[in-house]
């Protein structure tokens, strides 16, 4: 027998229905006898009507397309004829007709429906059999096509993140860079203001002393700086002319040749001041040495030394771009600053920054992307225990690839923070699940609704998809249901084609202050509470939490149902319940 089923009709009463391969009987119950009438069915018919009784249901409907892909999965078929589906099911109706008809004198019973001309359910009451409903548990294999979608979609999902980052690090760079350059600035300009102070100073002081004067006098004030390596001064009026080092002190009548010779290797500065002239030198490789060690290929790399029109000094570098910064200061020195590639070097900077900011996370999205490619997803059903049909699925992920279970992947997706990711991602699939699913089930963080992108993403795939969703908010201690939060789930459950059930009800914050503020459908209770048969008044504790659900218009859950005496034990109450003795087939 390939299924037995049951129908509740007001004007003939019960009416037992038996498909056999080849037969369909109908039994009714008629002045006290039962009464049977055969009709012969084909194979196809006889398929048909098991494949719709196994899949279909009044709120889920399976299409003419699926009936077709399981009748040719099962019978080996590659090809139907035009029409084929139609007009064998149309056969069948007309032959269940015929039965009651001929029982009961009674037209317009129905047993094979079609709904809107969406798809089909068999109109039964009570299910006699295992083959009777639709399974609780379907796994459903991601197209290959999806999946690459789906990749290109998480990539496509970071790139505001990115762009943000990559904002952030130029920003950082930019900042690190600059107080560097001023940074190195300021000892530079320090440097070069007590050293051009010091000559400056000394000339002054040369200026204001002769050839005539004491020896000692005129090698102490040379001896006073820290630049000025000799000094020759001429007085006008005598003609008189002397050498001045910090050790020594030579005069001449004529021109010092000892002066002139390497000049080179010096830069000279010149100053004239009551009658007396003053020509100081420095020797080049101590200015080169004073200021190159605070030069940098990746900074400022040279400078240039301008006094009116005495001297012009370049140390470093040689840099044919224009100067980055000009700097006069008060001795009338004039300090250029250059830097060839400053601007290149901020911008890789910046990508070198935005690397090791943004390196963890990349790694992280590729490892998700290696783990969509074994991603799939299982519906489990919630089973309405009073008609024994699914009331809807929930979407659970399924990873099998790279050395992870589920549980590890999901905590990675946690750790990692790419779990919204996945949710819209797996929004995506189920938003073109077929038909026959009817209701879809997906868990959703509240941490997820604090990013306005991704709520409007969510909304979106909702309002364009003709899909029934229920999206359960799942606990997370972390996050507190804000005013922002709660104004969300509210917007989301007002969409036509949503319903919200509050996941893990009575841990954390998913507790009875939501449903004050929440329109919620359902409750869903933890399987730990469910589990715990044993604790002392197990019922009166059900009873309670049904009765709570109640006040507040919601129906309850019961998560963890695993076999025939936690069933018994909710009792009739607990009409929605979920778990592994409902999945074994």
């Amino acid at each position: 027998m390939r299924g037995k089923y049951q129908i509740q009709c007001d004007r003939v009463g019960e009416i037992t229905v038996l498909v056999y391969a080849e037969e369909l009987q109908v039994e009714v119950e008629r002045e006290g006898q039962r009464k049977k009438h055969k009709s012969k069915l084909s194979k196809s018919e006889s398929e048909f009507i098991g494949i719709i009784g196994q899949y279909g249901a009044k709120h889920t409907p399976i299409s003419s397309r699926y009936i077709e892909a399981r009748y040719m999965e099962v019978s080996g078929t590659s090809n139907l004829p035009l029409n084929f589906i139609k007009n064998t099911l149309a056969s069948v109706r007309r032959k269940f007709s015929e039965c009651v008809f001929n029982l009961t004198g009674i037209s317009g019973v129905k047993f094979v429906v079609n709904i809107n001309r969406s798809g089909y359910f068999l109109n039964v009451d009570e299910v006699k059999s295992p083959t009777n409903y639709r399974p609780a548990l379907i796994e459903v294999d991601v197209d290959k096509y999806l999946k690459i979608k789906a990749v290109f979609n998480s990539i496509k999902s970071e790139h505001r993140r990115i762009a943000k980052t990559l904002g952030l690090s130029f920003l950082v760079s930019l900042s690190a860079f600059f107080l560097i350059l001023l940074i190195q600035y300021y000892y530079i300009s320090s440097e070069i203001q007590k050293n051009s102070e010091d000559v400056v100073g000394t000339m002054i002081n040369l200026t204001e002393l002769s050839c005539s004067s004491d020896d000692a006098m005129l090698m102490k004030t040379l001896g006073n700086s820290i630049s000025l390596e000799s000094a020759l001064i001429k007085d006008v009026d005598s003609n008189d002319q002397c050498m001045v080092t910090e050790d020594s002190v030579e005069r001449f009548q004529s021109r010092p040749d000892k002066w002139y010779k390497r000049t080179s290797s010096y830069l000279y500065i010149s100053r004239i001041n009551s009658g007396h002239e003053v020509h100081g030198r420095i020797r080049l490789k101590s200015i080169n040495s004073r200021y190159s060690r605070y030069l940098s290929p990746l900074l400022f790399e040279s400078l240039t030394f301008e006094r009116l029109d005495q001297f012009k000094l370049s140390i470093g570098n040689k840099v044919e771009s224009r100067a980055v910064y000009k700097d006069t200061i008060n001795t009338g020195l004039v300090v250029s600053y250059y830097g060839e590639n400053i601007i290149l070097e901020m911008v890789l900077l910046s990508l070198v920054l935005f690397s090791i900011i943004y390196l963890r996370k990349a790694i992280n999205l590729t490892r998700y992307i290696i783990l969509l490619f074994g991603f799939s997803i299982k519906l489990e059903g919630v089973i309405n225990t009073n008609s024994m049909q699914v009331e809807y699925y929930e979407a659970l992920s399924l990873f099998k690839i790279g050395g992870r279970n589920t549980q590890g992947a999901i905590g990675f997706l946690r750790k990692s923070k790419l779990l919204s990711t996945h949710t819209i991602i797996t929004l995506e699939v189920l938003s073109k699940a077929e038909e026959q699913y009817g209701s879809i089930g997906f868990n959703l963080c509240p941490s997820i609704l604090l990013n306005d992108h991704h709520f409007s993403n969510i909304c979106r795939i909702i309002m364009d998809s003709d899909k029934l969703f229920v999206i359960e908010v799942t606990e997370d201690s972390k996050v507190s249901y804000s005013d922002k939060i709660v104004e969300k789930i509210n917007l989301l459950s007002g969409l036509e084609n949503v319903k919200i059930a509050i996941d893990d009800f009575g841990q954390g914050n998913n507790n009875v202050g939501l449903l004050n503020v929440v329109n919620a459908s359902y409750i869903k209770i933890d399987k730990k509470i469910t589990q715990d048969t044993s604790s002392n008044n197990y019922k009166d504790k059900i009873t309670k939490i049904i009765e709570l659900a109640n006040s507040f218009g919601v129906d309850v859950i019961f998560e963890g149902v695993e076999d025939k005496n936690i069933k018994s034990m909710l009792g009739e109450g607990a009409v929605f319940q979920q778990g592994y003795y409902y999945n074994r087939g």
